[in-house]
């Protein structure tokens, strides 16, 4: 697959839509009265605002009917007239303008606190007056009320006049520049750098919202902002016009320049524009990225030229999507509020926000320090960050650490730092990082000749010592041997302090990125090469297969080196028993010359098998998958197992959409995700398998929510997902409403769903709680009084790397319970927290579901004696699925067997998801429908011995229930249930079974108009008649008639074309027009049959030999003349 030359850009953006600071409701603020010294200014004003004397809404009004909720009424008349009519209605309580609010005072966000901009401002008067820092994003709103005092202006030149007055090259560029107009698929420069996203004019806000009345305050609030528009109205750009717009910053006197967007690819175009901006000694600061990716950096964050900045949430932890390998610091980066366009404030998400932060600071340490220099201003960034994350120093996780505003605009220290151009090296010296120390004395001057020892506690380093140079800096290239892990490098100055970075070391070896199974469809060709086939996966019955289908096994090899690999690919499947299935084991096919493997994130290539064939007599049961990935040059291989399962799902469905880690990190490398250590999914499928209970694992990140319909097909469902909200619920509730079972193991599912649109839909009404408060590290969880789980005691650890329980689970909700349901009950609480109970999971039982919901992880709990992961999960588990089923009536209680019959079975406790069995003695009943927990649906097929029938259910689960003479079946007339074959080939005799009821020794059969004479009675529900050759080609009826003259008729024999001779290339002849037709209805031969057999038939016949795995000849031999005349 090849890359396209012109990429689109996506911003490093993750939106929380939620307007904040209306009291009551969500308003936004009056905008300030129109501009004529800006030609360009749009109309940012709602249409149904009124003016901001009239402070309501001039296209509605509230009216309030009696016993109803308030409606917003729309109006065509003067809202004066409009309140005097409602009010007259007999039904009216009360009818009123609609107020507009203001927001009521300036605001800061808790990123403002927790990077100390407020104490740096107190203690050291910084605000950024002076300093220019250059938006290069979506534009900005340069009207807003919050920025319109610090926006930058080009004062060389004229607005209005349409002439180059600075000649700069840019006409009228009064504020700023638009290098890609409204759409990226037709750019349209301009000199109107407007924001039409409000990416742009958010992250303004965050650098530089001015310290007034109204709004939010930036980091540095008297800095000014010089909007460079790059990206279009929806948010996306090009190479080309994000380095026209870094260019014109340089050029126009920007110190620092904001960089909130990325892509996972680097070209030359935008390296040289970073690498102009370093050489003119402007800083650049720029968002790592939100893809929860190391291996794959995000550029331009990736540059060594580039401050990498990675985000944090407001407990203190990394945001779980944003990227690490290449970050040199960290700020903060959700649910960060600011401005918006048409004087709005929202609150957003993501790297894109954390980028701003760093900016803001390097405008305020300018400011203090009176200089613009780059390296100096990153120096005191990088050296005064606080330690950051769960390692010690710099590191590949967090950088230097959380940046601090105070620290950083406080008197320096003199020291070193270190920092490299890549957070990750590959092993056998297949890459390299050039690390980089440098070294300042108290007044922050560069210290050159200083002699620096270089170290390294794994790999090799390019030299043992090095001088600083003019700017303070000494370089050493670093390489791996041949062993993963990580290294950590440290540069000791002679008369300065020491500084460390660690960098992870990433094996080279090439390994199968994802596998899988997809079911093979007669007479379709697979496709090859497409690299998003995983993702296609959409339903959950595609993990499901029968004894005797066929399947292809897949494949996405890839390699972190992004080198061409010659490879081989093997593959061996493993029954339920562990034993291998010979049928199913072999070699991927070569179908390119060398397989060769270029990636970037995504795998570019797919390997496929041939279509295998699940033996018929494979067990039911969980099948596992093993691809091999081997380097056939050097011999190398990693392999990478899945699962599948043959002939019923597992009863629990795990949904995974955890992106923490959980347990030891892979040769000491704690990346926090679930490409390099095991997931909180797995942590809870492995539990559940230690209590003796199959699971099927779903990935959410890769497959995306399964439907309603899907979960259907499992009596238990379990979420795993810290960051469960609201809108996750929609497919549960459906689940919920259908009588499913359903575990909730979510820290913020209620904390996050009072952000929803109807938070109640789900919590409330389902769960039966409310989010109370939230605890940070709670530790413990107990059960709660009276309940069944009183007296346990269980320690909640995240990510227990040591496995010793300290770093425990940093955050979880409080739960209020609906105090007025007797279905929902308190299980645990936790040892600490906010409210009196301090609730931390619940279950609500009732007649259409149940349901547990904790506000910790299962997957954090630590085993200790008896209070482990599995036994916890097991008594859950035990609850949901519910009490023993019962049986209490079943209609029709008599019926006679002259025809197929739907019976009713009511009861208790039934389970509305997975297989339920339902048996007449020992027959197994088909089309068994659980209509709810209370009713059964399923069909009686004609014929059978009359007599009394007992009723058993059999629940998914196992547990059954039987009710004794529930059922009198007596004899009816004479009928045909089925027959054994729909067809007939007429080259030869054929036996056909007629299966019915109250046939006689003596009864008699017509086949069509003739009447057969070989009649074999073989009881009173079945014939065998043997149907002679010479039949014509047509459709036939069987009719059945007893000697006492009753009858029973059925249609649906089709006699074909037998064939009786060897049919090949140049033969004419009647059987060969019959042939083409036969292979014309399977969907082989495209032409017009006629009696000459040509390339064309033996193409088709080709293709058909082959899909049924019959011998390839080209024509119509013995075997498959008899295939051809029996399927």
């Amino acid at each position: 697959m090849s890359h396209t030359l012109l990429r689109r850009l996506a911003l490093s953006l993750v939106t929380a839509s939620s307007l904040v600071f209306a009291p009551t409701a969500q308003l936004a603020a009056v905008v300030d009265t129109e501009s004529t010294d800006n030609p360009w200014q749009p109309q940012r004003s709602p249409s149904w605002l009124a003016s901001e004397d009239d402070q309501y809404a001039t296209d509605h009004i509230l009216v309030k009917r009696e016993g109803s909720p308030v409606e917003r009424m729309a109006i065509d008349t003067s809202v004066t007239e409009a309140i005097d009519y409602w009010a007259q209605q007999d039904d009216i309580e009360y009818a009123e303008p609609d107020g507009l609010y203001r927001v009521l005072g300036q605001e800061t966000s808790w990123g403002w606190t927790t990077v100390k901009a407020g104490d740096a401002a107190t203690t050291n008067s910084v605000t950024g007056s002076g300093i220019i820092v250059a938006v290069v994003d979506t534009g900005a709103d340069y009207a807003h009320e919050d920025l319109d005092a610090n926006n930058w202006v080009n004062t060389a030149e004229t607005a209005g006049n349409n002439i180059d007055d600075d000649a700069n090259g840019y006409v009228d560029d009064y504020y700023g520049y638009d290098f890609i107009g409204s759409l990226y698929t037709s750019i349209d420069p301009d000199n109107n750098p407007q924001d039409e996203h409000s990416h742009g004019t958010h992250v303004s806000g965050i650098i530089a919202a001015e310290n007034n009345t109204v709004g939010v305050r930036g980091i540095a609030p008297s800095a000014q902002i010089m909007p460079v528009k790059v990206l279009d109205s929806s948010g996306y750009g090009f190479d080309s016009t994000i380095a026209d717009g870094i260019r014109y910053a340089v050029d126009n006197g920007a110190d620092v320049i904001n960089l909130s967007l990325g892509s996972s690819m680097g070209t030359n175009t935008l390296k040289e524009a970073i690498d102009y901006a370093a050489t003119n000694n402007v800083l650049v600061v720029a968002a790592s990225g939100n893809s929860a990716t190391f291996s794959s950096p995000s550029y331009p964050a990736a540059y060594s030229n580039v401050v990498s900045v990675g985000a944090t949430d407001e407990e203190g932890y990394k945001a779980e999507w944003s990227n690490w390998g290449k970050v040199d610091v960290m700020a903060p980066g959700v649910d960060i509020v600011s401005s918006i366009p048409g004087n709005l404030y929202d609150s957003m998400s993501g790297t894109s926000m954390a980028s701003p932060h760093v900016a803001g600071v390097a405008a305020l340490i300018m400011q203090k320090f009176s200089t613009t220099d780059a390296r100096t201003v990153r120096h005191i960034l990088q050296a005064t960050a606080d330690d950051f994350g769960l390692l010690s120093g710099r590191d590949y996780v967090s950088g230097s650490g959380m940046v601090n505003t105070l620290d950083a605009t406080s008197t320096q220290t003199a020291g070193s730092y270190t920092f490299a151009d890549s957070g990750f090296v590959i092993t056998d010296a297949s890459s390299d990082a050039v690390v980089t120390v440098s070294v300042r004395n108290a007044s922050n001057a560069a210290v050159a000749g200083e002699t620096v020892a270089w170290s390294t506690t794994q790999g090799t380093l390019s030299a043992t010592s090095a001088t600083t140079d003019a700017n303070g800096e000494a370089t050493v290239t670093f390489t791996a041997d041949d062993i993963s892990g990580v290294a950590t490098i440290t540069a000791t100055p002679t008369n300065y302090t020491a500084s460390s970075i660690q960098l992870a070391l990433l094996s080279d070896v090439v390994y199968p990125e994802s596998i899988g199974v997809s079911a093979y469809t007669e007479g379709e060709e697979t496709t090859t090469g497409d690299d998003t086939e995983i993702f296609a996966v959409s339903d959950l019955s595609t993990n499901l297969f029968a004894a005797g289908d066929k399947l292809t096994i897949w494949a996405h090899p890839t390699a972190f080196d992004r080198e061409t690999h010659d490879i081989a690919v093997s593959y061996a499947v493993t029954d339920p028993d562990g034993e291998t299935v010979d049928s199913m084991t072999g070699t991927m096919p070569t179908t390119e010359a060398g397989m060769p493997i270029w990636i970037w994130y995504l795998p570019q290539i797919t390997v496929e098998s041939n279509p295998l064939k699940i033996p018929k007599t494979a067990a039911d049961g969980e099948y596992t998958l093993t691809v091999t990935v081997t380097d056939t040059d050097t011999s190398e291989s990693s392999s990478s197992t899945t699962n599948f399962w043959v002939g019923e799902l597992p009863d629990v469905l795990i949904l995974d959409d955890d992106g923490y880690c959980y347990d030891t990190p892979i040769e000491g490398l704690d990346f926090g995700y679930v490409a390099y250590c095991a997931s909180a999914g797995q942590t809870v499928a492995d539990a559940l398998s230690d209590g003796g209970r199959d699971s099927l694992l779903w990935n959410i990140t890769n497959h995306g929510y399964p439907s309603s319909a899907d979960l259907a097909l499992f009596p238990l469902v379990i979420v795993v997902d810290s960051t469960f909200s609201y809108t996750d619920t929609f497919t549960l509730t459906e689940y919920l409403d259908a009588g499913g079972n359903l575990l909730i193991t979510s820290e913020q599912l209620a904390y996050n769903s009072t952000y929803g649109a109807a938070p109640t839909d789900f919590l409330w009404n389902y769960l039966h709680v409310n989010y109370a408060s939230s605890v940070s590290q709670p530790g413990v969880v107990t059960g709660f009084a009276g309940s069944d789980f009183a007296g346990d005691s269980y320690n909640i650890d995240t990510y227990n790397i040591a496995g010793d329980g300290v770093q425990t689970m940093y955050i979880g909700d409080e739960l209020q319970l609906d105090s007025t349901n007797d279905d929902v009950e308190a299980l645990f609480s936790y040892s600490r927290g906010e409210t009196d109970d301090k609730v931390a999971g619940v279950r609500v039982g009732n007649s259409d579901y149940r349901a547990v919901y904790l506000t910790f992880g299962l997957e954090s709990v630590n085993d200790d004696g008896t209070a482990t992961k599995a036994t916890l999960i097991d008594e859950l588990a035990d609850w949901l699925l519910g009490d023993a089923p019962t049986i209490s009536k079943v209609s029709d209680k008599r019926f006679n067997n002259n025809r197929a019959r739907t019976i009713i079975i009511r009861g208790t406790n039934f389970q509305m998801t997975g297989e339920t069995v339902v048996k007449f003695r020992k027959l197994e009943l088909s089309d068994v429908v659980v209509q709810s927990r209370k009713k059964i649906t399923a069909t009686v097929p004609a014929g059978l011995t009359p007599r009394s029938y007992s009723v058993k259910v059999v629940r998914p689960d196992g547990r059954k229930v039987t009710k004794n003479k529930a059922v009198t079946i007596t004899n009816g007339d004479i009928f045909i249930d089925s027959l054994s074959a729909s067809f007939a080939s007429n080259n030869s005799e054929r036996e056909l079974t007629i299966t019915g009821g109250d046939f006689n020794k003596s009864a008699k059969v017509w086949f069509g108009n003739n009447r057969m004479s070989d009649v074999t009675w073989n009881g009173p529900t079945s014939l065998l008649v043997k149907i002679p050759a010479g039949f014509d080609p047509g459709n036939y009826t069987i009719k059945v008639k007893n000697p006492n003259g009753s009858r029973a008729t059925r249609a649906g024999i089709i006699v074909r074309v037998g064939f009786t001779e060897t049919l090949a290339v140049g033969d004419t002849h009647a059987q060969v027009e019959a042939l083409e037709k036969r292979l014309s209805n399977y969907g082989y031969f495209t032409a017009e049959p006629d009696t000459s057999f040509d390339s064309d038939t033996e193409e088709a016949l080709v293709l058909y030999q082959t899909d049924n795995f019959l011998q390839v000849t080209g024509k119509v031999d013995a075997n498959t003349r008899y295939y051809l005349n029996n399927n």
